[in-house]
């Protein structure tokens, strides 16, 4: 009963209202390790400039599309109540400052900027409970905030897994994967030792 309850559930997870919109709003408040902090001089400052959409798709306040039984991507989708790009911006900027680095509105001495190149997410169904994995991918670079000079770039790849029931909302997993999955991006890009390099004279 319960593998039918949780067949189910997935189910319309996947596909139910698969061709509509669906609000979703998302609030994103950062959850880091207590021991992520920058450790480089306190008076260089960061600006934190724009994060582009890169997915391609039509609406930018689409957080991911819905799929139909075969798992294939419909017309339909969550949407978050501004652009998604607006709403990790301001993570990002709320991590940073968690992490202690000193964020500045402009002229900083150095810009991070980046792309959101993907976020989706994938379902499996299991016998009591089923999974769902969020994946996100974010290309970031660092500038010289003088000369505009690229000084360091990566590409960070955020994942996470959460395990649902037939009584948990559709609405509560899509804001569970996007802070899951942030979190992790905002900890890899944080805890990367070349970014924090970079920051070194």
């Amino acid at each position: 009963m319960k593998k039918i309850l949780i067949l189910l559930f997935l189910t319309s997870l996947a596909s139910g209202c698969a061709f509509t919109r669906s609000e979703t709003p998302i609030n994103y408040s950062p959850s880091l390790p207590p021991d992520m902090n920058f450790i480089g001089e306190p008076s260089v400052t960061l600006e934190v400039g724009k994060i582009i959409d890169e997915r391609l798709l039509a609406d930018p306040t689409i957080v991911f599309h819905k799929r139909n039984l075969y798992g294939t991507k419909t017309t339909g989708y969550y949407a978050a109540q501004k652009p998604v790009c607006d709403i990790f911006r301001k993570g990002l900027i709320d991590a940073l400052k968690k992490a202690n680095f000193n964020i500045v509105d402009a002229n900083g001495h150095y810009v991070l900027q980046g792309e959101l190149k993907e976020f989706d997410s994938d379902v499996h169904m299991g016998w009591i409970t089923g999974t769902i994995i969020p994946k996100m991918i974010v290309k970031f670079e660092l500038l010289d905030g003088e000369s505009g000079k690229q000084i360091w770039k990566e590409v960070i790849f955020g994942k996470g897994t959460i395990e649902v029931s037939a009584e948990t909302s559709d609405k509560k997993i899509i804001k569970q994967c996007f802070s899951l999955v942030m979190d992790d991006v905002v900890s890899e890009l944080i805890g990367d030792p070349t970014f924090q390099d970079a920051f070194q004279p």
